[in-house]
């Protein structure tokens, strides 16, 4: 027995050595095998979404040519924004397709429908007037009352009472300016920078900001008026269109063609012959006499568009398709 202390006493020394190398050993290198990884947080490694502002939806967002109405649409009226087209249904209730949601009231019915940049309003059969989308012509609520007529423009609109006043909201710089007080006129139309009217004897009447190379109105009589970006176009009782203002685009000299219907947009101006065939001039080119239609939106962006006799939107892009 004692013989084998000795050999105990060593085994024990072995241990104790052996553990002493094992506390001394360095660490193993990062990214070594024995490494183990902490994963981050979830909510570390998914980013926050940045908020949707009011510019982001008024952004031109591309559509097919033909605008995406419901199947089936017949339509009587059309109105054509930066991104957006509304149109009234057979039952007067607003459909909107683009940047732009239907009217608050789905169930309103209107006799017109208008459209600016971002926003479109509605005058309802009674008369009053409504405005749904993006701008200060909704941001300011539309005048109450029984009105005549409406049109909206870039970023104000514009309506006739019943006498045949012109009230005017939405952007206070320009075109929203005060209409003449004792005027009263037989159509209005809201543009870019300034509104105009024509008055009951046939003249027209100017208020806003002037348009660039703008010259006074012509002389009249005219039945019906139109504003784009920065010219205006009218037609006299016969159909002839004469156009004054910015002469780059949607001033240019109109065709020789009796219309019965003209619009204006952002640098084109079109119009419906009496016969009901479609032109239009400037930086949209179009000229289709293959049906029959019954209005026309110049809008403000790279495109018009138009109804068929039938209530069938057809658009026809800047650069119209072969």
């Amino acid at each position: 027995m004692p013989s084998s202390i000795p050999r105990i006493a060593a085994l024990a020394a072995f241990v104790l050595a052996l553990a002493a190398c094992l506390n001394s050993a360095p660490a193993p290198a990062s990214g070594g095998a024995t490494a183990t990884a902490v994963p981050a947080p979830i909510s570390a490694a998914v980013p926050t979404p940045a908020p949707i502002s009011p510019d982001a939806l008024a952004a031109p967002r591309a559509y097919e040519t033909t605008p995406p109405f419901p199947p089936g649409s017949r339509l009587s009226r059309i109105a054509q924004g930066a991104d957006h087209i509304c149109g009234l249904d057979e039952s007067g209730r607003a459909v909107c397709v683009g940047y732009m949601p239907d009217p608050p009231d789905k169930d309103a019915e209107f006799s017109e429908i208008s459209s600016g940049l971002a926003y479109a309003c509605g005058l309802g059969v009674g008369g009053a007037i409504s405005c749904w989308g993006l701008g200060p012509a909704v941001d300011s609520p539309p005048p109450a009352g029984a009105f005549s007529s409406i049109s909206a423009g870039r970023r104000h609109a514009c309506a006739l009472d019943s006498d045949g006043e012109a009230v005017c909201w939405g952007d206070d710089k320009y075109g929203r300016a005060t209409p003449p007080p004792d005027a009263r006129f037989i159509s209005v139309a809201a543009g870019t920078r300034r509104s105009c009217g024509v008055a009951e004897f046939g003249d027209i009447v100017c208020w806003g900001d002037d348009m660039p190379g703008s010259a006074a109105p012509p002389e009249g009589p005219f039945t019906a008026l139109a504003l784009g970006g920065d010219h205006a176009c009218a037609l006299r009782t016969g159909g002839e269109t004469v156009c004054w203002g910015d002469d780059e685009f949607g001033q240019a000299s109109p065709p020789p063609t009796a219309f019965s219907q003209i619009a204006a947009g952002a640098g084109r101006t079109c119009g419906i012959a009496r016969e009901g065939g479609l032109e239009c001039w400037g930086r949209v080119s179009v000229s289709d006499r293959s049906e029959k239609f019954a209005s026309v939106s110049a809008g403000y962006d790279e495109r018009v568009c138009a109804l068929t006799a039938e209530g069938a939107a057809k658009c026809w892009l800047e650069s119209p398709p072969a």
